[in-house]
Order: C-alpha cells, then structure tokens, then sequence
C-alpha cells in the first residue's frame, strides 16, 4: 500500500502532464506500481466535443487525413454528445 504522499505525488504528475498535453484535468487518474509490465497510469472521465477540437490534432498517432476526419465528424455534430463511451482495459501479464 502506498502513502497518501505517494498519492499526490503521483496524481499532481498526471494532473500537470494532462495540462500541458491540452487534456482536461477532469479525468480521473488511477495508477498500478506492482513493478511488472502491467504497471501505468489509466485516466477516464468524459471529452466534450469543445476538448475533442483541441486534442485532436496534437494526436501523433493519426495520420492527416485521420485527424480531418475526425475533426469534421466532431464539427458536423458537435451536439450529438455523448458519445459512444470508451471502456477502459487493462494489459495484464502473467509471471511478471
């Protein structure tokens, strides 16, 4: 078990990372330090579209027709929310 120190610590980290990423810092940080491959951080809680516009194209992993697309689809309907929620998962590893 770690202490409430370790606590905030750790979650003040993830709150100033998602900052400075544009990410809302309403979503919710949990975090796993078992020390194996599994261990990270999970953030969850909901995006507006308002968030969805300024993320988006600071997504490394889209490529630039991926990012137009997704920033027309959230422009087109910006009043559709919510949207289809994510779940979250876990990669667990066995014998870590």
């Amino acid at each position: 078990m770690y202490h409430s120190f370790t606590d905030v610590l750790i979650h003040t980290q993830a709150k100033t990372t998602l900052a400075q990423h544009l990410w809302p810092e309403t979503l919710q940080a949990e975090y796993s330090l078992q020390h194996c491959q599994g261990d990270g951080v999970l953030f969850t809680g909901e995006l507006a579209p308002a968030d969805l516009l300024r993320i988006i194209p600071h997504l490394h992993a889209l490529t630039a027709s991926m990012t137009r697309a997704l920033l027309r689809l959230v422009s087109e309907r910006p009043s559709h929310p919510p949207y289809p929620p994510v779940q979250p998962f876990r990669l667990c590893h066995v014998y870590c």
